[in-house]
């Protein structure tokens, strides 16, 4: 407060937003008031958001610095707007400004915005995927002809996406082959087996690959034919025992 002769005064340093307000000069006798507007300065990015990489199932940060501590911010993937969860964590200690996107699938990937209300500033973010590796290996199987072969394995990806083949054929999902897949496991159906379904299988989850032998055995056919053979002795055997009982009816003689 200041005052040379006539002339009175009132500094207000350091003004904040909610120095606004009316102002009253008391003399004891009369009063003057007059209202103070406090204009917000912009705030502007002393450190923009940069660009960022991160895998599958992490958490990627990203962060920026504004010019005016606790700064209220807002943020949005592309046009969405953001809101705090178990998914996106956003945090603000002074000028710094953070939000954390935790568990990350590859569609987080894109273009993340801080908005000031004055400035904005954007970078893209890159979800790298985890490569899919095998939990348990396929195992060689043997199967009957006219029957079904099941060939099964485990990824450490639920539901990645998955080949099979035979040899170097690709095989696609038809009544032949019924291609199953729940969570981590993964199963090749082959039905009815024909003695050419026989070979090696892979199955390829695009960064590894495993294979296993498909044995097809050959319906038998011993019994039958042993079947047909003894029916045509027994056959045999009762028209020779029938000739040779007629014969020797026809030799005896009876006597008294």
């Amino acid at each position: 407060m200041k005052q040379k002769g006539s002339r009175v005064e009132l500094l207000i340093h350091k003004l904040k937003l909610e120095d606004a307000g009316d102002y009253t000069c008391d003399t004891g006798d009369r009063q003057s008031s007059a209202a103070l507007k406090v204009k917000a300065l912009p705030v502007l990015f002393k450190r923009e958001l940069q660009n960022v990489e991160a895998e599958e199932d992490g958490t990627a940060a990203l962060s920026c610095e504004v010019t005016k501590p606790d700064a209220p911010v807002t943020w949005r993937k592309g046009s969405v707007g953001l809101h705090s969860s178990d998914k996106y964590e956003m945090k603000q200690k002074g000028s710094r400004v953070e939000l954390l996107i935790h568990k990350l699938k590859l569609e987080d990937a894109g273009d993340y915005t801080c908005d000031t209300g004055d400035r904005q500033s954007s970078a893209a973010l890159k979800v790298k995927a985890l490569p899919a590796l095998f939990k348990r290996e396929l195992q060689n199987v043997e199967a009957e002809e006219d029957g079904t072969a099941a060939l099964s394995c485990e990824v450490t990806k639920p539901d990645a996406p998955v080949t099979w083949r035979k040899g170097s054929v690709g095989l696609h999902s038809s009544d032949k082959y019924e291609m199953k897949q729940k969570g981590s496991k993964v199963e090749l159906l082959i039905h009815k087996l024909k003695l050419e379904d026989a070979g090696d299988y892979t199955c390829d989850t695009g960064d590894r690959q495993s294979s296993a032998a498909l044995k097809v055995k050959g319906r038998t056919t011993v019994i039958y034919l042993f079947s047909v053979f003894y029916i045509k002795q027994l056959s045999v055997c009762l028209s020779v025992c029938l000739r040779f009982k007629r014969e020797l009816n026809n030799q005896l003689t009876y006597r008294r």
